[in-house]
């Protein structure tokens, strides 16, 4: 934090974090803010009912620190556990008095009669009663971070500001007689003794600014080199002090670029066999500029119109690059071959498994490029395979920078091979399935690859048996046709007509004067024959209603009595 360094001393309450009510309410639940040179630090607890939670308990601690004011950069961290509170000023813990820090008391905060949402601000606090933002901090912050439920211990803290920032002093091994270096704990201050100027000269120029943060703070670090000087005689000599400023720059983020020309590859069986290199025409470069690349459309475009290079810095070192297939690998008829020596001269190490290969070794990208070109595809059964998709990424700086995937298809081109059939092979129950079966062979999910060297042969195999079932079909639709038309009309001999009487030798004589007695005469008759002896017979008639009718209407039975009569219309008296 650096606080500004004109500063009214009755300016209100400057926010550094606050976490407050969002509405109706001004609640602070804490904050830490800055008044008067005094650095505050306030935490409200919520009573919850008990006894212990509803008396007085420490509430704000205040710290009255030179640091605040001078307008510098200083780094704060505050550890807080339970009632106690450790303020530590560029990695040094503060050190207590009586009356510094002033620890203020307070009653916690009662429950509200209904809950309400709250807001979390950096460099002010919300007023949730007047909804706005208030209290503003003047001045700058940077790298603020907040540990929950948790605590460091007093190494770690102090080694947040020190130990990653710091001057440091290289061989001590070739210091002459009569001369002292020694360094603080913190490692802010390097104190150098010596006899003569020279070796004091010589000690001064090995002292080293060192910054291990990934991504250092950008700005200015001021050095300052006080001197001391004492004659042979033992007077004293004054030497202004020097001052010194340390720029730290920000760091440009290189763009990683691996590009190919061509991306989709084809080849031959016999080619696939012996190995096909994937990444023969791979460009590997780094681009260090002001970033000001939109897309990496743009960047290969800057690439492959540039004659000299432009930004491009092909002496960065890489860490690692991985090379991925779309499916495992089936290690017993597909690998990936390299030159074991060449990767060996190049200090880069190689791990294969069945996802892919990994290289992996710190060394510039020019190495890289080499030895990603010389990496070989071999498949010994390429007529199982149509296409594999690779994708390559490096990284660069400990994995903190990372290339753009390249993807590169490869497909294969297969012999086709003339169709003969063997009229004894379709015979062959085992062969046609084989054949069927190596047609239709899936290699993703909802697909079927025809394999061109069996495409004759099986187109064979199907004309035949289609043209067989279209005979059958023929024959058995001509037999069919055949059996109706030739039924025969007349009664077999199996079936047994019903008995008839023989009536060609009876007369039917009918009396119309007998027809008025009936009510349906049209369907009464008589009868009369020579051959009968009885005098009366009953003659049944049904009558039948009409279609449709139930079975008590549809029909009535009548039992007609009528007198057989001789017909004596050929007598001759």
């Amino acid at each position: 934090m650096k606080h500004s360094a004109e500063f009214d001393l009755t300016h209100d309450k400057e926010q550094i974090l606050c976490y407050s009510d969002s509405r109706v309410l001004n609640h602070h639940k804490y904050s830490l803010f800055l008044h008067n040179c005094h650095l505050i630090l306030l935490l409200r607890r919520q009573s919850d009912g008990n006894a212990d939670s509803s008396r007085f308990q420490p509430t704000e601690w205040r710290w009255k620190v030179e640091e605040v004011c001078d307008g510098s950069w200083h780094q704060y961290a505050i550890s807080f556990d339970l009632t106690e509170a450790r303020l530590y000023i560029d990695g040094k813990q503060f050190v207590e008095t009586r009356h510094n820090p002033m620890i203020i008391d307070d009653w916690p905060l009662h429950p509200a009669k209904s809950s309400h949402s709250t807001r979390f601000a950096i460099g002010a606090c919300w007023h949730g009663r007047n909804h706005e933002l208030g209290e503003f901090f003047v001045g700058q912050l940077a790298g603020l971070s907040i540990l929950v439920n948790a605590t460091e211990t007093d190494h770690v803290i102090h080694c947040l500001h020190m130990c990653q920032e710091r001057l440091d002093f290289t061989r001590l091994d070739d210091m002459e007689t009569a001369t002292s270096v020694s360094l603080n704990s913190a490692m802010s201050s390097i104190t150098i003794s010596g006899e003569s100027v020279h070796a004091v000269q010589n000690l001064l120029r090995r002292v080293n600014y060192v910054n291990t943060r990934a991504e250092p703070t950008s700005g200015h670090r001021p050095l300052s080199i006080s001197t001391n000087a004492k004659c042979s005689d033992g007077e004293q000599l004054l030497v202004d002090t020097s001052n010194v400023l340390v720029t730290v720059v920000k760091i440009v983020k290189p763009v990683l670029l691996l590009h190919l020309p061509v991306a989709n590859l084809l080849t031959d069986e016999d080619e696939l066999k012996e190995g096909v290199k994937i990444f023969a025409n791979l460009s590997l470069v780094s681009l260090h500029s002001n970033g000001n690349y939109q897309n990496l459309s743009s960047v290969q475009m800057v690439l492959e119109n540039s004659e000299d290079g432009g930004d491009m810095d092909n002496q960065s070192k890489l860490e690692s690059c991985l090379v991925q297939v779309d499916s495992h690998l089936d290690q017993s008829y597909e690998y990936f071959k390299f030159p074991s020596d060449l990767f060996s001269q190049l200090n880069l190490v190689v791990d294969t498994s069945e996802d892919g290969i990994v290289i992996s070794g710190s060394d510039v990208i020019s190495s890289y490029q080499v030895a990603l070109s010389s990496i070989e595809y071999l498949n010994t059964r390429p007529g199982d395979m149509n296409q594999r998709y690779f994708t390559i990424r490096c990284t660069e700086w400990t994995g903190q920078f990372i290339s753009n995937q390249l993807d590169v298809t490869l497909e294969v081109i297969h012999k086709i091979l003339k169709a003969t059939v063997i009229p004894d092979a379709l015979e062959n129950e085992e062969f046609v399935h084989s054949v069927v079966h190596r047609l239709a062979k899936p290699t993703k999910p909802g697909t079927i690859v025809l394999n061109s060297r069996d495409i004759g042969l099986g187109m064979a195999i199907m004309i035949v048996l289609c043209v067989g079932t279209l005979i059958i079909l023929t024959v058995l639709g001509a037999l069919k046709l055949r059996s109706v038309y030739e039924r025969p009309n007349d009664i077999g001999l199996d079936e047994k007509p019903e008995m008839e009487w023989d009536n060609s030798a009876l007369t039917i004589t009918v009396n119309p004067m007998e027809q008025e007695m009936y009510e349906e005469p049209a369907d009464e008759c008589s009868y009369q024959s020579n051959d009968t002896e009885e005098s009366e017979e009953e003659i049944t008639v049904q009558e039948n209603g009409p279609e449709g009718s139930d079975a008590d209407e549809g029909g009535t039975e009548k039992v007609i009595k009528r007198d057989l009569e001789w017909d004596d219309s050929t007598l001759t008296y």
